[in-house]
């Protein structure tokens, strides 16, 4: 997962705290609305009403709003990932927001996040709030079709051999990524990962997986196949099989 960082020179008030920094206090937030977990349609409005709070004065608050998804971002896609940045000035030691933010229109299918952080006056920042989002593109809200016909849930394969990665894939508008990856059970370290880019309603999907190297070892593995249509709508499957 991607590492964000937050500087407060974005903020733009670093200068005003290098004087006097007699406030220690960060500012604080409840935010209403989003809820976690939210579904939105792309050209509708998020509301977002929020509460802020300092002991002396409040200076900007921020919206990151950035996609979740898998790092693939391709041309080919109809739709686009949404990405956007709101910095808003608010002074005084209480503010309440009730805005409303535009979902574009163009948006891609997926999850995202809704990121929240405020400063005060003093250069105090305050500590970030996460909501996961949803938006549903509703030019195409229908996720491709997949027969996955190998390897089978529990299957064992021998230590050496080719992992036959192999499934029948459809979609009402395109295919266009494939993701297939290896991991050992509880490891964020890919043994295989490989995406591969079509333009195509059908797709027949093999891929050999070699086993012969010193990586591989007996034991248990997790393969997850993914794939995504052109509005970014998604099938994802998980097969866990054994090496011998």
């Amino acid at each position: 997962m991607r590492k964000y960082t937050i500087l407060l020179l974005a903020f733009g008030v670093i200068g005003m705290a290098s004087c006097r920094k007699t406030d220690k206090d960060r500012p604080t937030f409840t935010i209403t609305s989003p809820a976690d977990s939210s579904v939105y349609d792309a050209g509708q409005n998020i509301p977002f009403v929020a509460n802020f709070l300092d002991n002396e004065n409040l200076s900007q608050y921020k919206i990151d709003i950035h996609d979740n998804f898998d790092g693939h971002n391709h041309d080919k896609y109809l739709a686009k990932i949404w990405n956007q940045i709101f910095i808003e000035n608010i002074s005084g030691p209480s503010f309440s927001e009730n805005k409303s933010i535009l979902v574009p229109d163009s948006s891609a299918a997926g999850w995202y996040h809704f990121l929240v952080t405020a400063v005060d006056e003093s250069g105090n920042q305050s500590e970030i709030a996460f909501r996961n989002i949803f938006i549903r593109n509703m030019a195409d809200t229908t996720a491709p079709v997949v027969n996955f016909t190998s390897p089978l849930e529990l299957s064992s394969l021998a230590l050496g051999d080719d992992i036959d990665v192999s499934a029948d894939i459809t979609d009402n508008e395109r295919v266009y990524i494939v993701n297939t990856r290896v991991r050992r059970p509880n490891s964020s370290n890919n043994l295989f990962l490989k995406a591969d880019t079509f333009g195509t309603n059908t797709v027949t999907y093999n891929q050999l997986i070699p086993t012969s190297s010193s990586a591989w070892n007996t034991g248990a593995y997790e393969l997850t196949f993914t794939v995504y249509d052109s509005y970014y709508n998604r099938y994802s499957k998980v097969v866990n099989f054994q090496l011998n």
